[in-house]
């Protein structure tokens, strides 16, 4: 009988694994027909048998969706995958512009700035300004030292400010007065 050729075909057999519902139908079909055939009915054993032919024909049909289900789903966590990627290379991206960004405004800043004035000796009325403008420099940086620490306390810069600020102080008994030394602290601070 001719609904044979299409059970032996390897997409039936695939149907049966993938679809085995419209498989199952079909072979239902098929035992019908032989039934009939078997029976000497030969009209109802070609309707049978037509119908069994149409019912492996639409098994192999589920079980092409099945697979082209599964594989979209594959297509579709691979593209959520990809997109995602997409998103952490684009917030990279960013954080590496504005890095990037930061790092030229330091370098014109740096590139911008003038050299301090080296200050040279002066008269004693003189010394005595710079030595109060020093005060003033140093106790202004040491605040903001202290008030960096108490916002940052592992802040890694503030020790080493402290210490050459501690050193700048003792220096100011005696002259000439590190007037350019305390602009330079204050400016680091």
């Amino acid at each position: 009988m001719k609904w044979t050729q299409p059970r032996a075909s390897a997409a039936v057999q695939e149907a049966a694994k993938a679809a085995p519902q419209a498989y199952a139908d079909a072979e239902l079909h098929r035992g019908q027909a032989e039934a009939a055939f078997n029976d000497d009915d030969q009209p109802s054993a070609q309707i049978l048998s037509e119908q069994a032919l149409a019912a492996y024909a639409r098994a192999t049909v589920q079980s092409r969706l099945v697979r082209a289900q599964a594989s979209l789903a594959d297509e579709q966590n691979r593209l959520a995958k990809a997109q995602q990627q997409q998103k952490d290379f684009d917030a990279q991206q960013q954080r590496f512009q504005l890095e990037a960004e930061a790092l030229e405004t330091r370098l014109k800043v740096a590139r911008d700035a003038e050299p301090l004035p080296v200050s040279a000796p002066a008269s004693a009325e003189r010394e005595q300004a710079r030595l109060a403008a020093a005060k003033a420099l140093l106790s202004q940086a040491k605040l903001l030292c202290l008030s960096a620490r108490l916002l940052e306390p592992s802040r890694a810069s503030l020790p080493p400010l402290l210490n050459q600020l501690g050193q700048l102080s003792a220096k100011l008994s005696a002259p000439p007065v590190p007037i350019d030394d305390a602009i330079a602290c204050a400016a680091g601070a």
